[in-house]
This record gives structure tokens, C-alpha cells and sequence, in this order.
């Protein structure tokens, strides 16, 4: 419905992509930003999110991917208790752009394009006045009173942080050669990302620590750059050092620490699930995507893939069928956006627990000895419904490695024990 006019709440990756796509296709839009683009760039990091290769794609469709992509693949090292390591190769390259300078510029190609911005915060009592000015509102920011808009999905939603969180971007780190992003894990006790990460002036290196709560690493969440910048930069390479030795021989201590007080996150995320339209006291919807439809944690690198889809999804219905934006229209864009999110929140969610189940620890050790596995579980974080499918159910990913010619014993060993204590129950009884 080209002649409709979509108002877009939200500069980040789903707003501006559902924006840029829209404008492209002569639909008329205002996008709703709470900073302009300076003040983007100016700002704290926000994350250090991961475009797999689907959003490069959608990157290169919008006319928008301005950057190379810097990985050839997933680097895994796992402890184990004795560590293995395997490198899992992309079909197409991904990146990690900081998100301050990844939407600024994407904010600045909207406007050069001729679309139309306003500025300043809104709220959810703004949007019965907004709809009005607009066919169709959609939101693409999960702060403050936006959240109580949108009904909470329990059964998809978890109801504490599964880890804390301590990112930032670090000197003094060489990146290995070829380019990866390095994915290491300690299983029950936490990840460590090491990311190539571009930022305003070149490429750095984003280390991003999961942290177990009550585990070792939590040290890293105890300590602010703010109060004392060298007690931090010792802090974290202190836990580099212990755990990871083999990030360790890739510093230069004399040079290491973070880029700048800006320049870091520590946080934690309750994975939450919301229904991806509300009605407005007027009568008219409201459209939910990214983090405000399904907040995940980061640990997989699913909210800018998630946020992505969203926007294309509900920019392709607008164009096939505009011709009201009434309950039905939202049901079915709900439908569509579930599909790929409901996916990547399980996954996600299934990969968050401690200890690991035990269909992970089998896949993972699988992957370090059969490289065509290897390839697709690290392809798949761009596909999460591949990867889910094989991981959903111990018989799935059991029957996956015996295809493949491999064992599982973490799964056989844990059904087995789950069917003893079924069998001591029925005796009891």
C-alpha cells in the first residue's frame, strides 16, 4: 500500500531497516528517533551486537552495507574438561559494527534519501495522538512504558537473567589471523566472545564475558572502569589470564585496556517474549518488533538477526496487503515475525543452561571432529530454526550424530538415567 502513511518509533537496527526498506519502496514514512545521529555517535555503547550473514544481506538489499565483513567463521574452544578447539566456517561473511556508528550512518541514509525524522523520547501515552497521524504505527524500542503495552509470553519467557554481562571494546589485543570470532565457552561457569570489532577509528577487539552467577568470572561485574580504570583493566585480564590462556598470548599488557570510559556494558537480560500487537484505546494496532517483541540474551547474537526480520516482514505485508491495518493484518505479520524469533528464543534459552544440556555438549564435541558439522552449526547461528531443529529434542540431535557415524553418550548416558528414575518411581508406586 504505497500511499499509506507508516510511522517507524525506534533508530535502531529494526527501525531503521523497516524505514530504509519502506522508503525504497515509495511508502511513506516518518521515523521517530530519540537522538539524532551526533548524539548517537557521542553515546555509551549500547551492545556489541553481531550481523550474521542474513542481515548482510538485508544490508546489501537496503543499499546500506558499508562495511566489509571482517570473519571467515566461528572459532570454538571449549574446556572440556580437556580443551578442543574447531574452526566452523561461514557460506558468506559476517561483522561486528558498533552499533553507535552502525546507526548513525543508517540514520544519516534515511534522511539523504528524503525521509523524515522527529526527534525526541516517546512514550506509550504518546501513541493514541501518534496513530492518528498515521495508518499504521510500529515500534522498535523496548524502553520504559513501551513494555507495558505489550502482554508478556510466559511460556517463551524466562523469569530471571540466566547470565550477567561485561562487554567493551579493548587495545592492545591482536586479532588471529585469518579474522574469527572466537566463541569460548566453560561449560557451567560461563562464555568469553572475542570479537574484531569496528569502531570509530579502525578495528579493536570486543571481549564479551557470560557470566555464570556464583561462578568465577563474576569478579568482572564487581568492579567499575569509572571508579578505578586500572583496577578494571587488571580485573578483566586477570579472568583472560585464568580461563583463556590461549586469548592470553595474544596481548601485549603494556598496551591492553578499554578503548575509552564510553566504551563498555555490564548489565543482565531476562529473556522475555511478548505478543507483537497491542490495541490503542482508539481502537487502532500497534506493531511490535525486535527486542520490544522478544528480548533475548545475547549469548547466541540473535536480537539485530530477529530485529532484521521483523522489519522486512512487516515492510513486505504493508506492500501486499494494505488494505486495512486492522487485527487480522497484525495477527498474521505476528505469525510470520514468530516463526523465525520463536526459533531463535528457544535455541537461545536452550543453550543458556546450566549445567549445559547434554545434547549441547554432545553437538559440540561432535563438531570438533566432523568438519562438515562444524561448518553448519556455526552457518546455522544465521538460520537459528537449522540449528534448533537438530537440538530441540535429545532423540533429534542423537539420530543427527548417528547419521553422521558418532556417538552420543551425554545424551544416552542422561536418558538413561531420566528412564531408571521413571522405573524407580513406577516400582515405588
Amino acid at each position: 500500500m504505497a500511499n499509506a502513511r507508516i510511522g517507524v518509533i525506534g533508530s535502531g537496527p529494526g527501525g531503521l531497516h523497516l524505514s530504509l526498506f519502506l522508503q525504497k519502496h515509495g511508502v511513506t514514512t516518518t521515523l521517530y528517533s530519540e537522538r539524532k545521529a551526533d548524539e548517537i555517535r557521542k553515546s555509551k555503547l549500547p551492545n556489541t551486537a553481531i550481523h550474521w550473514w542474513n542481515v548482510r544481506k538485508h544490508e546489501a538489499e537496503l543499499g546500506v552495507d558499508h562495511w566489509e565483513g571482517g570473519q571467515i567463521g566461528n572459532q570454538f574452544w571449549v574446556g572440556l574438561p580437556e580443551p578442543l578447539s574447531f574452526l566452523g566456517r561461514f557460506s558468506a561473511n559476517s561483522n561486528i559494527v558498533d552499533n553507535r556508528l552502525y546507526c548513525a550512518t543508517l540514520l544519516e541514509d534515511y534522511i539523504k534519501r528524503g525521509g523524515d525524522v522527529k526527534y525526541g523520547a516517546i512514550r506509550a501515552e504518546d501513541l493514541v495522538g501518534l496513530s492518528e497521524k498515521h495508518e499504521l504505527l510500529v515500534i522498535s524500542t523496548g524502553k520504559g512504558s513501551m513494555t507495558e503495552l505489550f502482554p508478556r509470553v510466559p511460556e517463551y519467557s524466562l523469569t530471571e537473567p540466566k547470565r550477567r554481562l561485561c562487554t567493551g571494546i579493548y587495545k592492545g589485543i591482536t586479532n588471529p589471523q585469518p579474522e574469527v570470532l572466537g566463541v569460548n565457552l566453560l561449560p557451567g561457569t560461563g562464555e568469553l566472545y572475542e570479537m574484531p570489532f569496528l569502531t570509530f577509528d579502525g578495528k579493536h577487539t570486543a571481549l564479551f564475558f557470560f557470566v555464570v552467577p556464583g561462578g568465577p568470572f563474576e569478579e568482572v561485574m564487581n568492579v567499575r572502569y569509572e571508579d578505578n580504570p586500572k583496577k578494571y583493566n587488571e580485573t578483566i585480564l586477570g579472568v583472560v589470564t585464568k580461563n583463556f590462556p590461549h586469548v592470553r598470548k595474544r596481548i601485549d599488557e603494556a598496551k591492553f585496556g578499554l578503548r575509552s570510559a564510553l566504551d563498555y556494558l555490564q548489565g543482565a537480560i531476562t529473556p522475555t517474549v511478548r505478543r507483537a500487537y497491542a490495541k490503542l484505546a482508539n481502537g487502532r494496532y500497534v506493531i511490535a518488533i525486535g527486542d520490544l517483541h522478544a528480548t533475548h540474551d545475547p549469548l547466541l547474537g540473535q536480537g539485530v538477526g530477529c530485529a532484521s526480520h521483523g522489519a522486512f516482514t512487516v515492510g513486505q505485508a504493508i506492500l501486499d496487503d494494505g488494505l486495512a491495518f486492522d487485527e487480522r493484518f497484525c495477527r498474521r505479520v505476528e505469525e510470520r515475525i514468530w516463526s523465525w524469533s520463536r526459533d531463535a528464543s528457544e535455541w537461545n534459552n536452550h543453550m543458556l543452561q546450566v549445567p549445559p544440556a547434554p545434547n549441547t555438549v554432545d553437538l559440540i564435541i561432535a563438531a570438533s571432529k566432523n568438519q562438515v558439522l562444524a561448518d553448519a552449526f556455526a552457518d546455522n547461528f544465521a538460520a537459528p530454526a537449522k540449528n534448533w531443529n537438530v537440538m530441540a529434542t535429545f532423540e533429534r540431535s542423537r539420530n543427527l550424530l548417528r547419521v553422521l557415524g558418532m556417538d552420543s553418550p551425554f545424551i544416552d548416558t542422561a536418558l538413561a538415567e531420566k528412564a531408571g528414575a521413571a522405573g524407580a518411581t513406577k516400582a515405588t508406586a
